[in-house]
């Protein structure tokens, strides 16, 4: 899911400089980039948290599917949260990653209620 994230943020940079605001040096999206980031981070989170819930309910039962999601939402927070620590941790930071982590715990839990509402009623 990381790698998914960093590749909806890579999306968003390439419209962003073709489409929203082309004709800058490099270092002005590397500079953006740094601002928006953690807003793709939060925005991708919310977007592929509900779909592993989702394929966690088609497969599972509720227990176990909530259990499998935790699981992935405990490692990508792991994940997320050291390579955050190793590149300096700031308030701002903690603060978007507590966001960030809170809207991927909700998404994902919509997504197994989403899916088990379809299971139930095929």
């Amino acid at each position: 899911m990381l790698v998914a994230n960093v590749i909806l943020t890579v999306i968003y940079m390439v419209i962003y400089g073709h489409f929203i605001d082309p004709g800058h040096e490099p270092k002005y999206y590397s500079d953006h980039v740094q601002v928006a980031g953690p807003y793709c981070g939060i925005a991708g989170g919310s977007l592929l948290m509900p779909v592993a819930g989702f394929l966690f309910a088609r497969r599972f039962d509720r227990s176990k599917a909530r259990k499998n999601a935790a699981g992935v939402w405990a490692a990508y927070g792991i994940l997320d949260f050291a390579i955050r620590a190793a590149t300096g941790l700031s308030g701002t930071i903690v603060s978007f990653f507590a966001v960030a982590m809170i809207t991927k715990a909700i998404a994902g839990l919509a997504g197994i209620s989403l899916g088990q509402r379809r299971v139930k009623s095929i």
